[in-house]
């Protein structure tokens, strides 16, 4: 089903790469939200339909480690419109670009469609079920730890993958609530970097982790 609000092609740029995406009009969401509040007081805020700073955080670290992706399977969870997949395409074999939200895995077949890509494919996922089941090389995160009951969850599934031999790179915006949840990724931490991502509100500072138990190898490829 083709989606009931209207998009604009935006470009972003990260060092010596370009991203293009098409953006939802954020007036066309907002109608639809209210429309659907209107038989459903308990349906949530679309927050996939925008792209987020930590998002662009996460565009920025890969842009300036492009070899951290090069050649790799990646997987992206929670992506809602996909940008650090979408960049992820510039640089790996293969991205699966996922969300658990429908309109958002439909806006995102919509650019991989306008934009005729190839290496990428999209669908629906939730992260949280305990049979995923699903390997890659790499698997993108970002601002996906903003629900505190969620936590213990997400924190088992980011371990699953690092287990499996996945290296994770979370971008999150430095939020207070989720400075315990942080602290208990520390231990596969091999690399960290900070990003201040300019917004017509301020400035929004986010981190950058990878994420993995092969600590040698990837700092190998951050010096190269």
């Amino acid at each position: 089903m083709r989606m009931d609000w209207r998009s604009k092609l935006e470009t972003f740029s990260f060092g010596q790469h370009q991203v293009q995406l098409l953006v939802p009009l954020q007036e066309d969401i907002r109608e639809r939200y209210r429309l659907q509040k209107e038989i459903d007081v308990s349906v949530s805020f679309p927050f996939w339909a925008q792209v987020w700073p930590a998002a662009k955080a996460l565009c920025s670290f890969i842009s300036n480690h492009p070899q951290l992706l090069k050649h790799k399977r990646v997987l992206e969870l929670a992506a809602g419109l996909g940008l650090p997949s979408l960049l992820a395409t510039q640089l790996a074999s293969s991205v699966s670009c996922s969300d658990n939200h429908f309109d958002a895995v439909d806006q995102m077949q919509h650019t991989i469609d306008t934009l005729r890509l190839h290496n990428i494919d999209c669908f629906q996922l939730d992260w949280s079920e305990p049979a995923l089941n699903f390997f890659a090389d790499v698997v993108l995160l970002s601002d996906i730890n903003y629900d505190p009951s969620q936590f213990e969850s997400l924190y088992r599934r980011i371990v699953a993958f690092i287990s499996e031999g996945s290296t994770v790179l979370l971008s999150t915006p430095q939020r207070l609530m989720a400075k315990s949840f942080i602290e208990q990724l520390k231990p596969f931490c091999m690399h960290q970097e900070e990003c201040a991502i300019e917004e017509p509100g301020g400035i929004v500072y986010c981190s950058v982790m990878v994420l993995t138990a092969g600590q040698v190898s990837w700092q190998q490829d951050l010096r190269e």
